[in-house]
């Protein structure tokens, strides 16, 4: 019969004969012992990951697993691990870990810090400028707040009444309009208004019309007299004297 077995030294696999149709794994396990030169209580069979009893029998074309066996140790040491583990600091350093994202937490702590420090220097920056910028004044006054809200009540009251009076005031006749008067200026000299220079040219027609008139009067008077004097003359002449009358 033929077995194959993986070799403990080499990792080989090796194509073992046996007489027996059938052999046990204690005889196979002394086969490879002897091949191996390692004592046959230290080596174990496997076959698909299960230990092989000594007395179990073996099919043609297994393929069987060669392992050493470890000696094991005194019991307790979990105990006396766990109480070194309860003794020994935990770390709180998790900053080579990474994030559900694959970032690592050391990259996002950075640059949340970062963020930090710029609204920081933002407002350092504010606090420095306050200073330099002007003051900025208050009024809080309950009385001036009040007669602020009146105010625009106050104004429609007194614009509603001028109009009231206006309109109840008698009209008076037509005369000469009054002459504007012309304003007072502050340290500037009286610059004549487009209104005064009209009214000005009117005045200036009207009394040079009156003058003309006038004069013109005065010479037609002249003319008549000038015409009546010789005519009168002339008219005394041709007329006969009148003698006087005896007593």
């Amino acid at each position: 019969m033929q077995l194959f077995v993986q070799s403990l030294l080499s990792r080989r696999t090796l194509c073992v004969h046996f007489d027996e149709s059938f052999p046990q794994a204690v005889d196979v396990q002394a086969t490879i012992a002897e091949r191996e030169g390692v004592p046959a209580h230290w080596l174990q069979l496997l076959r698909h990951g299960r230990r092989l009893e000594p007395g179990e029998r073996l099919c043609p074309g297994d393929w069987l697993r060669c392992v050493s066996t470890l000696p094991g140790g005194k019991g307790g040491f979990g105990s006396m691990l766990r109480a070194i583990g309860a003794q020994i600091e935990k770390t709180t350093n998790r900053e080579a870990c990474r994030d559900l994202s694959g970032r690592r937490l050391r990259d996002i702590n950075h640059e949340t810090r970062l963020k930090r420090w710029v609204a920081r220097q933002a407002e350092a920056q504010r606090e420095r400028r306050r200073p330099l910028e002007a003051p900025r004044h208050t009024l809080d006054d309950p009385e001036f707040q009040r007669q602020r809200d009146l105010l625009p009540d106050r104004v429609q009251e007194a614009v509603s009444h001028g109009l009231t009076v206006g309109s109840k005031r008698p009209k008076t006749g037509g005369g000469p309009p009054k002459k504007r008067r012309a304003p007072l200026w502050l340290g500037a000299p009286e610059m004549p208004s487009s209104e005064d220079s009209g009214e000005e040219e009117e005045e200036e027609k009207e009394s040079g019309g009156e003058g003309e008139s006038r004069e013109e009067g005065e010479g037609t008077g002249k003319r008549t007299d000038e015409s009546d004097g010789p005519a009168g003359e002339a008219g005394g002449s041709d007329q006969p004297r009148k003698s006087p009358s005896p007593p």
